[in-house]
C-alpha cells in the first residue's frame, strides 16, 4: 500500500452542527503507513460544482462522517453524492464515521446503500458516537466533543480495514482505465 488519499468527508452542512468537531478529531487521529489523510469539509462547497468532483476525484478511499437526521442522513451528504459524476466514487473504499442519539446507526446504514449503487466498497468496521457520550453539553452553545479513549482504537480499526481495500482498488480503477483506453 503506498499513495493513498484518503477524504475524511463533514456530510453536515447545518448551522450549530458538530460534525466538523467530529472530522477534525478523525483528521488528528487518522494513521496508516502510505495514506494521507484530507479533511473535506462540505460546507466549503456549497455548490458542489467540478471543483468538489475535482476534490472526489482525487482520493482512492473515504471515511464519512454523518450525523443522523430523522433516521436518515443529511440533506448536504446526499446531495454530495447525486451532484457530481457517480464515477468520481466508482471503486473505490470508504468506511462511515456516525453520531446521533443511537450512534447515528440508521443514517450509517443509509450510507452503506448509496454507496453500493455507487460502487465504492464499504468496509465493515464502523466508528459511532453518542450525543449523549461523547459529547459534553449537546443542545447548548458550548458543545465539546469529547470521545472516549477506546474510540480512538475503533477508528484506528477501521483505517486498518479501509487501506488494504483501497488499494486494491487503485488496481481495479486502473486495469478499467487500461481497457477504456
Amino acid at each position: 500500500m503506498s499513495n493513498l488519499n484518503i477524504g475524511i468527508i463533514v456530510g453536515s452542512i447545518r448551522e450549530g452542527r458538530v460534525g466538523r468537531m467530529v472530522g477534525d478529531w478523525v483528521l488528528a487521529n487518522a494513521k496508516g503507513e502510505g495514506a494521507s489523510f484530507e479533511l473535506v469539509d462540505l460546507v466549503d462547497y456549497p455548490n458542489l460544482g467540478a471543483e468538489y468532483q475535482a476534490k472526489i476525484d482525487s482520493f482512492d478511499g473515504f471515511l464519512f462522517i454523518t450525523p443522523e437526521y430523522n433516521h436518515s442522513l443529511p440533506g448536504g451528504l446526499k446531495n454530495s453524492f447525486d451532484f457530481i459524476a457517480p464515477t468520481a466514487y466508482n471503486n473505490k473504499a470508504a468506511g462511515v464515521i456516525s453520531y446521533g442519539s443511537m450512534g447515528g446507526v440508521r443514517a450509517a446504514e443509509h450510507v452503506r446503500q448509496i454507496l453500493g449503487e455507487l460502487q465504492v466498497a464499504d468496509i465493515r468496521t464502523a466508528v459511532m458516537f453518542s450525543l449523549f457520550t461523547d459529547f459534553e453539553g449537546m443542545f447548548t452553545a458550548d458543545v465539546k466533543f469529547t470521545p472516549a479513549e477506546v474510540k480512538a482504537g475503533e477508528l484506528q480499526g477501521q483505517i486498518d480495514q479501509l487501506l488494504p481495500w483501497a488499494a486494491a482498488l487503485q488496481t481495479v480503477r486502473a486495469d478499467a482505465e487500461a481497457i477504456a483506453a
